[in-house]
């Protein structure tokens, strides 16, 4: 009787920590091996666990017939022609606000990606905040979007005063924290250059470290490298980066694939080698060209 407990309070113990295990961050690969620190979310060959949701077409393909970063297969998102096909995105998994994290990814534009047909451009990474519901019960702004980086179209250039060039941008969405007038939200948003004149038929690589936080301990980083060139800082912002009545276990959720509202011409995007590391991961752990990484190399603090 003595053993048949102790059996049943050990089997209790083992189903406990392998509920525990299913609901915890944990690294990815075997750290004997692979170095890498704080990983929690991957998304390197296709479509997987990691993955949220995926809207129409959004798929794994297979390389050398299609653009791949890293590996054998890389996610592709395609968007027809015209009102009703507009957006092609998978999203990861939420993360939790006044947190520290780094994302890693890589994007592909082809070289036929329509850059002039357009009022605007093509987003193609969004950080967005869902439901668009705050904890007063009223909308959040700007349907709940905070960051998102896009591929400015030509059209876009000529009315801000840069004819014919298309431009990488990312957008930052923040609300003023001392802005405290009765019925109303004081949002802003803020436009940083990332690449004037990108080239197209290449990989994009980012990096970006982020402290989501409603407050002024929050930062924003971002890194960008075109075609294995060397990463530069291209975002370095201190302050807000999230929406002040966002609820506090609703974070933000890293979002990939075309998105071109009213957009008149079909286009395809390629993403690859997502990964998401906590307040202990770095740089050189979710950077995408990584595996041909020197050591030297600075590590973007």
């Amino acid at each position: 009787m003595f053993n048949r407990n102790i059996r049943m309070k050990m089997a209790a113990v083992g189903l406990m920590v392998a509920a525990l295990a299913a609901f915890s961050p944990s690294l990815v690969g075997d750290p004997a091996s692979d170095e890498r620190k704080g990983i929690i979310q991957e998304i390197s060959e296709g479509l997987n666990g990691d993955v949220w949701t995926f809207t129409d077409g959004v798929e794994t393909v297979t390389g050398p017939d299609h653009a791949v970063r890293g590996g054998t297969r890389s996610i592709r998102g395609v968007i027809g022609q015209g009102e009703d096909s507009y957006r092609a995105e998978y999203n990861a998994r939420r993360v939790i606000p006044d947190n520290d994290y780094w994302y890693g990814w890589s994007v592909f534009f082809p070289e036929d990606m329509p850059v002039d047909e357009d009022h605007w451009g093509t987003i193609f990474t969004q950080f967005k905040f869902w439901p668009r519901t705050g904890i007063d019960g009223e909308s959040l702004p700007s349907g709940g979007l905070g960051t998102h980086l896009y591929l400015a179209s030509s059209r876009r250039g000529e009315r801000v005063g840069h004819p014919g060039t298309p431009t990488l941008r990312m957008v930052h969405h923040w609300e003023d924290i001392d802005s405290d007038v009765a019925g109303e939200r004081d949002i802003r948003y803020e436009s940083f250059l990332i690449k004037a004149e990108p080239e197209l038929g290449v990989w994009h690589d980012f990096v970006m470290h982020v402290r989501w936080s409603a407050d002024e301990s929050g930062f924003l980083k971002l890194w960008h490298q075109e075609d294995d060139s060397e990463y530069e800082l291209v975002v370095d912002r201190s302050g807000p980066t999230m929406w002040k009545k966002q609820p506090e276990d609703q974070g933000p959720f890293f979002s990939a694939g075309p998105y071109a509202h009213g957009s008149v011409a079909a286009r395809t995007i390629y993403s690859d080698e997502f990964r998401a590391g906590d307040a202990t991961s770095s740089f050189d752990d979710v950077r995408p060209d990584r595996e041909t990484a020197s050591g030297d190399e600075d590590s973007g603090n």
